[in-house]
């Protein structure tokens, strides 16, 4: 009787166990504290999409025609306020980019500008940031981006810098003229970040 209980109890617990793996696959809420926005665009969109092999959690993709950028922003808890954000770029399927003849994608991170409450903040940008607690001032380790490279060979930018952010600060990072395909200007909107206070959505939804 005891043996035939547990069994079926068992049978009940397999499907709640596997919607509860569907509710964290599908429908995982974006854990970051700051979400990506940017202003209606015909061109442009905001997907919140997959950004990790575990699509957990969910982050956010400025999308245009030609390029697409992931966008994530984190404050980092070592000595003295430190806020890093990272962008990766892809074409506008979201796929690696491989330059040819036809498409040449082009990247100048120093061209990038970040603004909080409409001033401007000094960043350091590399590829690859290395924190020290020990030594808070050197807070990246280079060689900083500071010329023009093709976006194929690296495509993951972080620009850090230190301020005290709390909650309500306007964070913009404006692209200028960073970004060229074929030697042309791309016009990429800015981006804003804001404080996460968003509901649970499906992987693939456009804000």
């Amino acid at each position: 009787m005891i043996k035939k209980c547990l069994m079926i109890k068992s049978r009940l617990l397999v499907p709640l166990v596997f919607l509860c793996i569907l509710s964290l696959q599908g429908c995982a809420a974006s854990q970051h504290e700051y979400r990506a926005y940017t202003v209606n665009n015909s061109d442009w969109k905001l997907l919140e999409d997959c950004g990790y092999e575990s699509c957990y959690p969910l982050v956010d993709f400025l999308t245009g025609k030609d390029i697409a950028i992931r966008a994530v922003l984190t404050k980092i808890n070592i000595s003295g306020y430190f806020v890093m954000i990272s962008i990766t770029v892809y074409n506008g399927h979201r796929q690696e980019i491989i330059n040819s003849s036809d498409h040449l994608y082009e990247i100048k991170p120093s061209d990038i500008s970040i603004e909080i409450d409409n001033k401007k903040i000094a960043y350091k940008v590399a590829s690859k940031p290395i924190f020290y607690n020990s030594n808070p001032s050197r807070v990246l380790i280079g060689p900083e981006l500071l010329d023009t490279y093709r976006i194929d060979k690296m495509n993951n930018y972080s620009f850090v810098f230190e301020y005290p952010i709390t909650q309500n600060e306007d964070i913009v990072m404006k692209f200028n003229d960073a970004f060229k395909l074929n030697g042309k200007k791309m016009e990429v909107p800015t981006i804003y970040f804001k404080k996460n206070q968003d509901k649970p959505k499906k992987a693939g939804t456009y804000r």
